[in-house]
């Protein structure tokens, strides 16, 4: 289905090609080709990969192999990418339906349920539909976009804060007179709700053929390609978003040619890797895909001035093209899946890997910030509260994930903010591969009423190695708002003292520990008897609020 066929496939490892990886600087060079998805006479393109937390790696493609060329399936397969060789399933046919499915994305959501996006067309447009996995199994497919244009190319991505991120190009060739047109637009699953639509293009370009990543700093970034409709020149731009802005569009990639299907990875020691295809013209009637890539240290700042690296090279009649990359988190290298026609036929699903590990590398990170209430999913009263078991002391939990490759011991700095600044200090023992918490208290005696932001930050106490600018920003983390200390009397715990406070208090007046009217929270001075003291205590404390 491509443009150029070929009898023979030649591949020249880039084995001399040095790629400088941090911290300790050594030299990565890539593998020859492995073939991954060989179907012939079948059509297999578009890979999609995603490296589950279970250490399982998923791969996705579209395929032709269920019925026929014109009438593509998605088909996926899992594996074990470890340093003892490749394990893998056999083939799945993931859709089974009469319309035409096309690129699949995938990720995983923090509760462990895999999201599968894809292209799927019942009829005359293209929309974007999606199912989940978990334990039971696959969902039934659901439309997430669908309207009366051609929504396509999804790619989809996950942030620390648990937002999924999910864009993807729309085809406007509803017009008759005029030149379709193509844009960028997203929308975000969060806390399990899903927002309205949003264009993320404008231009009067094409912009198509997004990729999107959330860094470890939080930084969405979305890479895709841009040019000028009926030139066939496209190149690679970037623009990212820090959670209130989008930054305007940076060329991240200039070549003259056609610059497509870029896929953005940032690998385990915090570079950020770009790869994508490249058309190179050999004559008028022949032309091909060469796979090209560029990194970045520094968390993509000089990313447009990178020098390119070529990845294939073949003869001019074998395309490699549509890539797609994941770091395994068993032998640690960066594989790179692809679409390649080796032999002449049809296409197929192919791998470059980095021959050696991305290591040794530091990498102790943040996860969690959370307060420990009593009883559990309260709040926490100045000072606690005897009657409800609540001491003075308030846990704050951090959440330690080490992925490095040393046992680390760090330090952990804890700021509780509202008018007033609090600090905490602690330390933490995190081993290779393993994961903690650690718990610093927080005396609450004599603390104003209100919510506190929460913020903590790691420093390693004996590094094993040097940290990156890249691996730097998961070393620490923000929570707005994350603890609720409310006024003495609030017996609701609504962060307020009033009028339904004294009422509760008056409903359970005169009862102790075992009537079944007795109210723990009303027990305002923790003596296991809910009287006027308690009474006194609420109305010295009416109109408070926190």
């Amino acid at each position: 289905m491509k443009k150029v066929t070929v009898s023979v496939f030649l591949f020249l490892a880039l084995g001399s090609m040095l790629l400088q990886v941090l911290p300790a600087r050594a030299s990565v060079s890539w593998s020859s080709p492995v073939a991954i998805v060989v179907d012939d006479p079948a059509t297999s393109i578009l890979p999609g990969a995603l490296q589950a937390s279970n250490g399982t790696v998923w791969l996705a493609w579209q395929t032709s192999k269920y019925r026929g060329d014109s009438n593509f399936d998605i088909a996926y397969k899992t594996g074990i990418l470890g340093s003892s060789g490749v394990t893998w399933s056999s083939t799945v046919r993931l859709t089974n339906n009469n319309g035409l499915n096309s690129h699949p994305s995938l990720v995983q959501i923090p509760n462990g349920t895999i999201f599968l996006f894809q292209g799927y067309k019942p009829g005359t447009n293209t929309q974007i539909w999606y199912l989940r996995y978990n334990p039971t199994g696959w969902s039934n497919p659901a439309p997430i976009v669908s309207t009366t244009l051609n929504d396509t190319s999804p790619s989809a991505a996950v942030g620390r804060d648990g937002t999924l991120w999910l864009v993807w190009t729309r085809i406007n060739q509803t017009c008759t007179s005029c030149t379709k047109t193509q844009q960028l637009f997203y929308k975000t699953l969060k806390s399990g709700v899903w927002s309205q639509e949003r264009q993320l293009t404008s231009d009067t370009n094409q912009n198509f053929g997004s990729s999107v990543i959330v860094g470890k700093d939080g930084l969405v970034r979305v890479v895709w390609s841009k040019g000028a409709a009926g030139q066939n020149i496209y190149q690679l731009y970037l623009k990212s978003y820090d959670g209130t802005t989008w930054s305007p569009d940076s060329q991240v990639v200039s070549s003259g040619s056609a610059d497509g299907n870029p896929a953005l990875m940032q690998d385990r020691n915090g570079t950020i890797w770009l790869f994508w295809n490249r058309v190179v013209i050999v004559s008028q009637t022949a032309q091909y895909d060469v796979l090209f890539g560029k990194y970045s240290y520094n968390n993509g700042q000089d990313l447009s001035t990178r020098p390119e690296i070529q990845l294939t090279n073949t003869p001019n009649t074998v395309d490699s093209w549509m890539p797609f990359a994941i770091q395994s988190i068993n032998d640690k290298k960066i594989w790179l899946f692809y679409t390649t026609d080796p032999n002449g036929g049809m296409n197929e699903i192919w791998a470059l890997t980095s021959i050696n590990p991305i290591a040794p590398v530091c990498d102790v990170a943040v996860g969690s910030l959370s307060p420990v209430y009593t009883p559990p999913n309260t709040a926490q009263y100045p000072g606690g509260q005897k009657a409800i078991g609540q001491n003075p002391m308030l846990p704050i939990n951090t959440g330690l994930s080490n992925y490095g490759d040393a046992s680390e011991i760090v330090t952990v700095r804890i700021t509780i903010s509202n008018s007033t600044s609090y600090n905490l200090s602690g330390s933490a023992y995190v081993n290779a591969g393993g994961s903690t918490t650690a718990q610093l208290n927080w005396n609450t005696t004599g603390v104003s009423p209100g919510r506190y932001n929460l913020a903590a930050t790691l420093t390693i106490v004996t590094p094993s190695c040097a940290y990156t600018v890249g691996n730097q920003p998961d070393t620490s983390l923000s929570v707005k708002g994350a603890v609720h200390i409310v006024p003495t009397g609030d017996v609701n715990l609504d962060g307020t003292v009033n009028i339904i406070d004294m009422a509760l208090v008056a409903v359970s007046f005169g009862t102790t520990v075992g009537n079944p009217l007795y109210n723990p929270f009303a027990d305002i001075n923790g003596d296991g008897l809910v009287n006027i003291v308690d009474i006194v205590a609420c109305a010295t404390h009416f109109g408070q609020t926190g």
